[in-house]
């Protein structure tokens, strides 16, 4: 039996997790009842960011973060129990990752995540970086924006996918 064994260059392995970040920002909001539209990152956002959720993830040969901001609006729509916005955005930007995860699984990339951090939003501004340009939706009364920091080894490698965990499914250990 061969294993197939890819090292993507850096700049494919940030392609492909912006790629898998977006659909998995978009498809995350949607499950809880909230559209999110892709928009220009350097237009201005409707409201400031009200709270930023904060994730690591790292594995063999990648590391990086997931930051999820947003203006209270989406965060409070998208909220299926009346509780705590903090909690609720760590939760997001917990599932987030997990999606992002998940994906990069599927590819045969092993990565771990960290707990959520979160942030009051003015601490967070969606400046263009050179190196990092955020994701930038707009959601109904607010915005929505995630950033990906990424880091790689040369000897990074995607190779057989690994098994998944489906969202929202319990994982007993």
């Amino acid at each position: 039996m061969s294993t197939t064994v890819k090292h993507p260059t850096r700049a494919e392995t940030q392609a492909l997790v912006r790629q898998i970040a977006e659909s998995a920002c978009t498809k995350l909001f949607d499950a809880y009842g909230v559209k999110l539209m892709r928009v220009d990152p350097d237009a201005t956002p409707t409201l400031p960011v009200f709270l930023s959720g904060l994730v690591g993830f790292s594995g063999p040969g990648i590391r990086g973060a997931s930051i999820l901001a947003a203006s209270e609006s989406p965060i409070a729509k998208s909220n299926p129990v009346d509780g705590s916005l903090s909690d609720w955005i760590a939760e997001l930007a917990n599932q987030l990752v997990g999606r992002i995860k998940n994906q990069l699984l599927l590819n045969g990339a092993e990565v771990y995540t960290t707990t959520p951090i979160v942030l009051p939003g003015d601490h967070i501004t969606p400046m263009r970086r050179p190196d990092i340009t955020p994701l930038a939706f707009a959601a109904d009364g607010g915005s929505v924006f995630v950033w990906i920091e990424l880091e790689t080894k040369d000897d990074f490698a995607l190779g057989l996918p690994s098994e998944v965990v489906s969202e929202g499914e319990t994982l007993m250990f």
